[in-house]
């Protein structure tokens, strides 16, 4: 299956960003923000393939040039105002640059410009590099030239617009003021636009008679003169514009992702490729598949450096343990799980397939030798791939017990105690009283102390998060022993019905139609592990043809 990725973020100023600079950094272009007077200049920024604006009918048509778009949403949002929407998807690699232009830039106008947002798009495309951000080839050294590079994550940055525009391409509020009015006894909300035309709706405001407070109309109050106005505020509520409170809705989120991924697969089907993406959860699936913990750019970093650490000890001929952040060892712990299941979901299906096949052969053994023989082969093949599986589970769930004790050992130090922050006052009680040269090495010290701070505080914040993962992989493990306990006892069945069903008359006839069985079930396994296992299988069941020279010559290889 292809790889899916859709994230949705908020660029807002509450949080000290800038949407000039957002867009800036994305289209690797320069752009002068007349609200904070800053300069973002981004033009030497690499791998951006290409950058384009695109606008509804009823947009300006200068807001073409993201300067003019972004500095006007600057201007007509607060000091706390949010700014854009980020949606960043990833592109297949299985498709080619040109296909996955066309199909992002269709899927951003029908899902987005199309309901009025203003859409600035920057495809990127970056090389795959080292922790100094050095370009690689194939073989992980540094690229000689662009053409060695290793192009492995395009990908789509849209920043939105959070405001729909009117039919005269005026921003709409995000929020509308609704004046209760009342005529007759009744009441009805207004906006200031509506209530234009009704000149007879009255609006209400608060009174006093000395005792108590109550709202009503104006004209009311003029002909009951103990009635005292409190403050000059009409009765009134807000209303979230309708596009806005749609644009923000976790619903709307879902439908965006699944209209691309329904986009790619249709792609990936015109190209005659067997690969499709599933924008739903590993949940929302059915499957009984864990989510890897999100990494950040931190560890990337530091996992791209333990591995050049790792590569240089071994050129030089020193012995070298590949080692891994906690992250990335838990990541690798919960990967090696969900291919355990993963590996169950096939042994289900292969099971199915095995039931089937027992009933169809128990019925029709009597009338058709042939019929007879494949369901024969069908069986002794189901039974190899069955106990490949099978032995693969067992291995891997040795391997999974191993890297769930490493991981806990590998989140219990994240709660010992450390001496990062007193390690920091000790620096910057120096750096008051350091001069000079001495001061700059301290500072230095201080740069590299405040990152291992910020690292410390990030694998702090997951290590809740990781020990429930740990406890669903460790449960799941135990799931899988009894998995493999059921497989070993359904092989002993099998061995059982082929033991009652096989046939001497009807062997010659099995090893003619043999190739093309064995070929159907080589589909789920490597051919080497299929026939290393064949020739196990076919000693147990004492097949007096395994080892014929006929047979070899008919064997797949």
């Amino acid at each position: 299956m292809a790889l899916f990725h859709m994230s949705a973020k908020i660029i807002s100023r509450a949080k000290g960003e800038s949407a000039c600079a957002a867009s800036a950094y994305r289209s690797g272009e320069r752009i002068e923000s007349e609200y904070d007077g800053r300069v973002y200049d981004y033009r030497r920024k690499k791998h951006v393939v290409f950058s384009t604006v695109l606008l509804p009918e009823n947009a300006p048509a200068e807001y073409a040039d993201r300067q003019q778009l972004w500095n006007a949403v600057e201007k007509n949002e607060n000091i706390k105002g949010q700014l854009a929407r980020e949606i960043e998807f990833s592109l297949p690699r299985e498709l080619d640059e040109e296909t996955n232009t066309r199909i992002a830039l269709e899927f951003i106008k029908e899902t987005f410009v199309n309901e009025g947002m203003i859409a600035d798009i920057a495809f990127h495309n970056p090389p795959k590099m080292d922790s100094h951000k050095r370009p690689l080839n194939d073989k992980g050294e540094i690229a000689a030239s662009p053409d060695e590079y290793i192009y492995n994550n395009p990908h789509i940055h849209v920043l939105l617009t959070m405001r729909p525009m009117d039919s005269n391409g005026k921003w709409e509020p995000k929020k509308e003021k609704l004046y209760i009015c009342e005529k007759d006894g009744q009441r009805r909300r207004f906006s200031a636009l509506e209530l234009k035309g009704y000149p007879d709706w009255e609006k209400l405001y608060s009174y006093t008679d000395g005792k108590e407070k109550s709202w009503h109309t104006k004209s009311y109050a003029a002909v009951h003169p103990e009635l005292k106005q409190v403050n000059k505020h009409p009765k009134s509520e807000s209303r979230t514009n309708p596009k806005v409170e749609e644009w923000n809705s976790p619903d709307t989120l879902i439908k965006w992702r699944a209209a691309w991924a329904d986009k790619v697969n249709i792609a990936l089907e015109e190209m005659g490729l067997d690969e499709r993406v599933d924008h739903r959860s590993y949940a929302d699936q059915g499957l009984e598949l864990i989510p890897t913990v999100h990494e950040g750019k931190a560890v990337t970093i530091e996992e791209k450096r333990l591995q050049e650490e790792y590569e240089k000890k071994l050129s030089c001929g020193e012995d070298a343990v590949q080692e891994h952040t906690e992250i990335r060892s838990l990541n690798i712990a919960i990967r090696q799980h969900n291919e355990g299941v993963r590996l169950i979901i096939e042994l289900r299906r292969i099971k199915a397939v095995l039931d089937t096949i027992i009933e169809e052969a128990s019925a029709r053994i009597s009338s058709f030798s042939r019929s007879l023989a494949e369901k024969l082969e069908h069986l002794r093949a189901s039974m190899i791939v069955t106990k490949v599986w099978k032995n693969r589970a067992a291995a891997r769930k040795g391997e999974a017990s191993e890297r769930i004790q490493m991981t806990e050992d590998l989140i219990s130090s994240l709660s010992q105690p450390d001496n990062l922050i007193e390690r920091r006052e000790t620096l910057e009680n120096e750096l008051s009283k350091a001069r000079g040269r001495r001061k700059k090495e301290i500072l230095e010290k201080l740069e590299s102390l405040e990152y291992e701070i910020s690292v410390h505080e990030d694998n702090i914040k997951y290590a809740s998060q990781a020990r429930k993962e740990v406890r669903c992989l460790r449960e799941t493990s135990e799931r899988t022993s009894r998995k493999i306990r059921t497989l070993r006892e359904r092989f002993r069945r099998l061995k059982k019905t082929y033991d009652e069903l096989n046939d001497p008359d009807v062997e010659k006839m099995r090893l003619k139609i043999r190739p093309d069985i064995e070929s159907q079930y080589q589909k789920h396994i490597s051919p080497r592990s299929f026939q290393n296992m064949a020739e196990v299988i076919d000693s147990e069941l004492c097949c007096k043809y395994a080892v014929s020279e006929d047979f070899s010559s008919m064997r797949m290889t």
